[in-house]
């Protein structure tokens, strides 16, 4: 028995209403690719100023 999310599933393509195989991991991996690179494409072609107001540092929140 291994992790459920690197277990094949079975699922019903919208498109062609087929019945598909997939790896739940893989998929995810694939999603989280496609938005790095989007992000990072975005990045090249952006020139403005990214508002980052509402980052966090924990470092400001230790207690010493």
């Amino acid at each position: 028995m291994g992790y459920p999310n690197t277990q094949p599933k079975r699922t019903t393509n919208k498109t062609t209403r087929r019945k598909e195989k997939f790896i739940p991991i893989e998929r995810l991996l694939s999603y989280c690719q496609s938005l790095v690179t989007d992000q990072q494409h975005d990045d090249e072609l952006s020139t403005e100023i990214i508002d980052t107001s509402n980052i966090i540092n924990f470092s400001d929140y230790h207690k010493k």
